[in-house]
């Protein structure tokens, strides 16, 4: 996944693979698990963007999901929908949890 960078630049047409943070996909408020996870830049995760992202990023892509999701959704898309991008992308199987409560796997 770190390949392709953050997702939200990704889907602006750019590859940024500096500043990368994991960022969990969260269900009621909790992680669903650490598969569900996309990377983000500092920018688009917690809006700390670089300079250099200040000068090529239009004014109303500088958006941060910290800053919320309803802002960042209308802006990039749900985040299971950038999710179920990358995993087609890396060809990987795209499976969604029927419910927030996932077992524990036994070792």
């Amino acid at each position: 996944m770190r390949h392709f960078g953050c997702v939200a630049c990704a889907s602006l047409g750019y590859r940024n693979l500096e500043n990368l943070e994991l960022h969990h996909l969260l269900w009621a408020g909790k992680r669903i698990s650490h598969w569900h996870t996309l990377f983000l830049c500092t920018g688009h995760h917690q809006g700390q963007f670089t300079d250099r992202q200040k000068r090529y990023l239009d004014k109303r892509y500088q958006v941060a999901i910290s800053s919320g999701r309803k802002a960042f959704i209308k802006v990039f898309a749900p985040e299971r929908e950038l999710w179920e991008q990358l995993q087609a992308r890396l060809g990987l199987d795209a499976p969604w949890p029927s419910s927030k409560i996932l077992p524990r796997i036994e070792k």
